[in-house]
């Protein structure tokens, strides 16, 4: 009897000193912090896809101001503000593989409508130093009325861009996409990407200069999304 509570005794003594000897479990209140050092703190296999989840399960971003999330997130790697709709997304990179990315929508207010991990890399395809300079800097406002087309819109910038045009099947037709890039004076890295999208009958010879833009929006990006 004395030596099975003797040894009772020393079975608690060594589960309280295992359980003092444990890493303590990050508090709520240091996870902004392990996240915005993850890129360093875990060495060049970096991955913070974990931390995000215990984030995002302890709070509700839809509703929160970008200035509160920035305070938690820290500045995306890429940040794009749409117009006519001044609307924003933010990215941000999960990972040194940089295969997954998180993204943050807001609406004209600056306040979060839904955020979702993307299973595609943070990048910005159109995002090119082979992109002319905007004459003209950023357009924040041009007509809204749908009627503006790709080369009024380069009059407004100053100069043509960069025009990449491409085919997609949506629907059971086939579309023709078009876009023209520029590069933004002044850091970080921005740029202005105009778009629009017609069925392929429309321009069958690509030709879209004067085809309607759908938007243009002005990227502000870190290459491959840097975390930082």
């Amino acid at each position: 009897m004395k030596q099975a509570t003797a040894f009772l005794g020393l079975l608690i003594f060594l589960t309280i000193s295992l359980a003092c000897i444990q890493p303590p479990r990050s508090s709520d209140a240091s996870l902004p912090s392990l996240w915005l050092q993850a890129p360093k703190s875990q060495g060049a296999h970096w991955d913070r896809l974990a931390l995000l989840r215990r984030m995002v399960a302890r709070m509700n971003l839809v509703g929160m101001p970008r200035a509160k999330v920035l305070d938690l997130f820290g500045q995306p790697g890429r940040a794009d503000e749409t117009y006519p709709w001044r609307t924003r997304m933010d990215f941000y990179r999960l990972s040194a593989a940089n295969d997954q990315s998180y993204r943050i929508d807001y609406d004209a207010s600056d306040v979060v409508t839904s955020d979702s991990v993307e299973s595609a890399p943070c990048h910005c395809d159109f995002c090119t130093a082979a992109a002319p300079l905007a004459q003209a800097g950023f357009i924040p406002s041009a007509p809204t009325n749908g009627g503006l087309t790709l080369s009024a819109f380069e009059v407004l910038v100053g100069v043509a861009g960069k025009r990449d045009v491409s085919q997609h099947v949506a629907g059971g037709r086939v579309w023709l996409s078009y876009t023209e890039t520029w590069r933004v004076d002044g850091p970080p890295q921005r740029f202005l990407i105009a778009s629009g999208h017609i069925p392929l009958t429309d321009a069958p010879t690509f030709e879209v200069g004067d085809k309607s833009i759908d938007d243009w929006t002005l990227v502000s990006y870190s290459p491959a999304c840097l975390a930082q």
